[in-house]
């Protein structure tokens, strides 16, 4: 389920933020939260969750280019937004492990590899 980068306007989908999910991202360095913002934004294909909570991660890079790893909570209604829930620091281990799970946002620079 790794998301690939959207690249037009046409592909833009719908979000709508829970207001824990808001709260939580405050709680980020206000760079950090919004180069977290501009991660979320890149996500093009998210299917249908059926009511169950689902997660992915990815990664922002701080002012002193430290990566900040973070996971998103989220669920999909049939012809619905996405829903936003929570997000969360994680640990490079826990993305690595989203990473083989297949549940990351792929960024630009790794499709160049794939």
């Amino acid at each position: 389920m790794a998301l690939k980068p959207k690249y037009t306007e046409a592909n833009r989908l719908d979000f709508e933020l829970d207001d824990y999910f808001v709260n939580q991202v405050k709680k980020f360095e206000p760079l950090v939260a919004v180069r977290i913002a501009k991660e979320i934004d890149t996500v093009t294909d998210l299917k249908n969750t059926n009511g169950r909570i689902e997660n992915l991660s990815s990664y922002v890079n701080d002012n002193n280019g430290k990566a900040v790893f973070f996971m998103i909570d989220y669920f999909v209604e049939e012809n619905g937004p996405i829903v936003l829930i929570d997000i969360y620091p994680i640990s490079s281990d826990e993305y690595l492990d989203q990473i083989n799970l297949n549940k990351h946002i792929i960024k630009y620079n790794e499709m160049q590899h794939t």
